[in-house]
């Protein structure tokens, strides 16, 4: 933020919109032969620019209450002066131009996030040779384990490119996903020629490769927190009494050696000083782990890709997908095992739990399809098996199964089929070659931490993505990728869980279905969305979303997009002038669930009046955002309903969709909409899901918002369950035995209003009526008093109409069509105390 204190923050926009307004004064000066086009482009950005720093105090703690409507009104003034010069462009046939919004602040955020763990990662410069020259230089020890007595020395294998095939081993921490990503890098290296594993460690030789530095200095470039970042350390590694903490590597020709200094001396010393330089980002040696596609991203800026391969994956699909990329060098493949791996066999051996695999061979051999696994090994410290009792049954299979577990782990490359694989590990993480997508966007923000006033959906932010790809009009499809990125400040504070949310950019009212993309939360480091685009051009929302949070937390968004495209991704920080919250809680009594459910209406409504237009405009834009609490997935709709309580989604009523149900935060936006009275609707998408959540509509003119009462509200309540069977399923009167029908008697002890409502637990094409009856004598039916009307097959079922009645006993007959045996559900409410009971089949 480019302010501390409320007076900074009004000055800045006052400021710029005083520029704004001298800049469209100057158009009196211009020559007559002079273009007035740059001069209003200047304008409207600096009118834009000044609604920016307006938005973004509002959104601040630093706003009070008192001064609220005054900022909201200074900011309206600077949009309605930034619409009327757009129109004078557009009368002058020029655009209004794009407005790069905060720059500056974006290259702020990027400053700041260089602090990490206690060093500084400045942003990539690429070092000169005199910087490996001189004294000898010396930094601050990486942390290493506590328990552990530490001595540092220089690497002792030799530098120079190193050809074959290579084992990586992880050190003596958990550092297992690193040592997975050089190796992968290596392997890639060995295959395609190229110097993944080699070219982001410095000093370099002549063919660009890592050499020996002559001061001790090695500069890493790592795409952290970002950007590309510079990470210096000295060439001391540190060792224990039983062997290097370091990554180490062998030739796979030779015998594994042991932890002895052989195993050092083979090492390639640039392996263990790269993974140095990045554990030191990280904090250390001592880390709990990390994630193979992280560290590769920071190695090489191969886009990540993190499967579960419990939850919805598609094992055929990814295989072909997969197998074609490494045929071609195109992705780099890891695998993780979960909590429960020990429990699994695979390929004869038994897998560790949390432990990560690097893929060294992707092929099919006939029709098997095979993986080349590697396995970075545990440390190679002798087993004290010893250590566990030897006097029962129990505790010998325990001995015999750790030893024989040690045994199987320390075998380094083996072989599984893609079926074994698919069932033994937990996830399949993917690192795809940025060449694949070279056009790239990228925008930096901070997100801060909501206050106990303000919801996820005031703050979450938003932003247009607009990709034209090459050959418009072609009907092959694309993806264009979007990857979240949150930025680490230290070891000690852990990552959020995060979603990304992509969908269609709707300009104006439909009702057509909605193609959007987005992730479950995870609590990932980065997040990838892959959204499919058709018919060359793409106008995209993204919505980063985030479940609740502490502290003020920097975030990266990047867009990949194919060769000769062209792309823009900007924020959508300037707020329409006028905006109204709603906060409510979402009861089980009210989760109605999604629209295919019949109990849809009973999820909280509200009418939503939409006046006619104040400022020239023919119509109204809205954006809904919609903040939801809990492990439920939500919604938000906005109908035609005139204001009134909507019972089921028909054709052409729907007027803004916030797209697929997702997790946190939903978002909705049309434009062109006309004035009048309409009803938003708010659901999660299983019945029965609860939590708190928060409205907030954003208007280009006042609207109005207020909670429209569920069906019965303030009244008292009977619900009653039953079915229509063989003897009670009657069907309509023109059979014969309507009255065999199931009835209700209800007994009203006073005068009151009742009403009720049947519907089918499983809906049916089942023409449904419920009507109400005087009790007559012995039970019989009475004059009809109020029916639901004609049989009807509807979602949300049939009503009674609200009818006053007289202190009695009332009869409430449920009937078919046709003569249908199934489940029911019978709601009635009344404004007194009643009693409902079923009555005998009268036979």
């Amino acid at each position: 933020m480019a302010f501390q204190t409320y007076q900074q923050g009004l000055k800045l926009a006052t400021d710029t919109a005083q520029r704004a307004v001298t800049a469209e004064a100057s158009l009196s000066k211009l020559a007559p032969t002079s273009s007035a086009v740059p001069t209003l482009q200047s304008a409207f950005a600096l009118y834009v620019s000044s609604a920016e720093h307006y938005s973004r105090l509002l959104s601040s703690r630093l706003v009070l209450d008192t001064e609220t409507a005054a900022v909201k009104k200074k900011m309206r003034l600077v949009l309605e002066r930034a619409e009327k010069v757009k129109t004078r462009l557009a009368a002058l046939g020029a655009p209004a131009g794009r407005v790069e919004v905060g720059a500056g602040e974006e290259d702020e955020i990027v400053r700041r996030s260089a602090r990490v763990n206690g060093r500084e990662l400045p942003r990539w410069a690429e070092p000169g040779a005199r910087e490996f020259e001189g004294a000898m230089w010396e930094q601050s020890m990486v942390d290493t384990p506590r328990d552990a007595e530490v001595t540092w020395g220089e690497p002792m294998g030799e530098w120079g490119r190193r050809k074959g095939k290579w084992v990586v081993r992880q050190g003596r921490t958990a550092d297992c996903s690193v040592a997975v990503a050089l190796a992968g890098c290596w392997e890639h290296d060995r295959r395609w020629d190229s110097t993944l594993a080699t070219r982001a460690l410095y000093p370099q030789d002549a063919y660009g490769y890592p050499r020996k530095s002559q001061n001790g200095k090695h500069v890493a470039k790592l795409l952290f927190n970002g950007v590309w970042r510079s990470a210096t350390v000295d060439s001391c590694l540190p060792s224990t009494a039983e062997g290097p903490l370091y990554i180490t590597a062998h030739e796979a020709t030779s015998d594994s050696p042991g932890v002895s200094s052989s195993l050092a001396a083979q090492t390639p010393p640039h392996i263990p000083l790269l993974s140095k330089a990045y554990l030191a980002a990280l904090g250390g040696y001592d880390i709990p782990g990390s994630s193979p596609c992280d560290d590769i991203y920071a190695f090489t800026g191969w886009v990540p890709e993190r499967q579960s391969m419990r939850h919805g994956f598609q094992r055929e699909k990814t295989w072909r997908r997969v197998r074609d990329a490494w045929g071609r060098g195109e992705v780099l493949v890891s695998l993780g095992t979960g909590k429960r791996a020990g429990a699994r066999r695979a390929g004869g051996r038994r897998l560790v739990s949390f432990h990560a695999h690097a893929v060294l061979d992707v092929r099919e051999v006939g029709d098997r399809r095979v993986l080349e696994i590697l396995d970075p090994g545990a440390p190679d410290v002798e087993l004290d098996v010893g250590a566990l009792a030897i006097g029962d049954t129990a505790n010998a299979a325990a001995r015999a199964r750790v030893a024989q577990d040690h045994l199987e782990h320390r075998a380094e490359v083996f072989s599984m089929t893609w079926d074994e694989v698919c069932d033994a590990f937990e996830t399949l993480e993917l690192n795809w070659d940025p060449k694949l997508r070279p056009v790239q966007a990228t925008r930096h923000w901070t997100w801060k931490a909501p206050t106990l006033q303000q919801s996820d959906s005031h703050l979450a932010p938003r932003f247009h993505l607009k990709v034209q790809l090459p050959g418009f009009g072609s009907e092959e499809e694309d993806e264009v990728w979007l990857l979240l990125s949150q930025h680490i400040v230290s070891k000690d504070r852990p990552l959020e869980d995060v979603a990304l949310h992509v969908r269609p950019r709707i300009a104006a009212k439909s009702s057509q279905s909605i193609e959007d993309s987005s992730t479950p939360y995870a609590n990932a480091l980065h997040t990838l969305v892959r959204h499919r685009v058709r018919g060359g051009a793409a106008d995209l929302t993204v919505t980063p979303i985030r479940d609740g949070g502490i502290h003020d937390l920097a975030f990266t968004l990047s867009a990949f997009a194919s060769a000769g495209s062209v792309v823009s991704l900007d924020r959508d920080v300037v707020s329409l002038p006028f905006s109204q919250t709603v906060s409510g809680q979402m009861y089980a009594s009210r989760a109605g669930g999604n629209h295919a459910f019949p109990t849809y209406h009973r999820n909280p409504q509200y009418k939503l009046s939409v006046p006619t237009p104040t400022r020239g405009e023919d119509a109204t834009t809205l954006r809904v955002a919609l903040a939801g609490q809990g492990e439920a997935a939500w919604n938000a709709k906005v109908v035609w309903g005139g204001g009134g309580q909507v019972f089921e989604l028909t054709e052409g009523i729907l007027v803004l969709d916030s797209g697929a149900y997702t997790h946190g935060v939903a978002h909705g936006e049309a434009s062109g909409i006309s004035s009048g009275t309409y009803t938003l609707i708010v659901s999660t998408f299983e019945p029965g899901q609860t939590g708190a959540y928060t409205v907030t509509v954003e208007s280009s003119s006042p609207v109005a918002l207020t909670e429209i009462p569920p069906e019965g509200a303030g009244m008292f309540h009977r619900a009653l369950a039953g079915s229509w069977d063989a003897e009670t399923a009657a069907g309509r009167p023109s059979l014969g035995s309507y009255e065999r029908n199931p009835t209700v008697e209800v007994t009203l002890a006073q005068p009151a209003s009742l009403l009720a409502r049947l519907h089918l637990p499983h809906p049916a094409p089942v023409p449904l009526n419920l009507s109400l009856f005087a009790r007559g004598p012995a039970g019989a039916h009475g004059p009809l008093l109020a029916t639901s009307g004609p049989y009807v097959d509807a979602l949300p079922g049939v009503a009674l109409p609200r009818t006053r009645l007289e202190p009695g006993v009332y009869l409430v007959v449920l009937s078919t069509y046709e003569r249908w045996a199934g489940k029911y559900e019978l709601d009635v409410w009344a404004d007194g105390r009643f009693e409902i009971e079923r009555v005998a089949v009268r036979r």
